[in-house]
């Protein structure tokens, strides 16, 4: 990969979105509008809503929804939680895309940070979570109906970040470059509560002196 390949990679990769000009910013509220009418625009549920490296900003509410459509949001970075629960759905791909929950929300008196809350969902297709997805905060999708969990045979995905005994969980990373510089303050400044960050390494030193953690 050449240097120019490289650096468009960079400054494309969801985890700078905040350097993204405000042409790759979209509103929660529209892809919400979008799943919500999919039944009226597909009933025969072929189509496919697919949306490449977007800034989505809100919470993404489908709670109940039907969503007669293929879902695929790739290589985003969506600035809230993504409700689903009690949804109908075929598919949703997430590959390649950032969750960055905004909100901290009481859940059976305590607090937690969800990125994606689909409990009792009814999946009728896959749920696709790879090729660098990331998730800073709580994925659940306990308890749903779904016929394909990708790389999983199972029926219930829990995912999260969150550590579930009464301890910390104690967290270490591996190379400081633009990724693991940015897990490291989002640790670091308490966006993952129950996280300690008590080990970092990288091979260039210089990485420490300039400040990236």
């Amino acid at each position: 990969m050449d240097s120019s390949n490289a650096e468009s990679k960079r400054l494309n990769s969801p985890g700078r979105a905040d350097d993204w000009g405000s042409d790759r910013s979209l509103r929660a509220e529209v892809v919400t509008w979008l799943c919500e009418i999919s039944q009226s625009w597909n009933p025969v549920g072929i189509g496919v809503i697919e949306i490449r490296g977007a800034k989505i900003e809100g919470e993404l509410r489908l709670d109940n929804a039907s969503i007669n459509v293929v879902l695929r949001l790739l290589r985003c970075c969506i600035k809230g939680t993504i409700y689903l629960r009690n949804a109908t759905l075929r598919t949703i791909d997430l590959e390649g895309t950032y969750l960055f929950p905004t909100k901290v929300t009481d859940d059976d008196s305590k607090k937690r940070i969800w990125c994606i809350k689909a409990t009792e969902a009814e999946i009728n297709g896959s749920v696709r979570l790879k090729n660098g997805f990331s998730a800073f905060g709580m994925v659940d999708f306990d308890n749903q109906k779904s016929d394909s969990m990708t790389n999983n045979p199972t029926t219930t995905i829990r995912l999260g970040i969150l550590g579930t005994g009464k301890k910390d969980l104690r967290s270490g990373i591996i190379g400081l470059g633009n990724m693991g510089s940015l897990h490291a303050r989002s640790v670091l400044e308490g966006k993952v509560p129950r996280m300690r960050l008590t080990a970092v390494c990288d091979i260039n030193p210089e990485r420490f002196a300039e400040g990236d953690v």
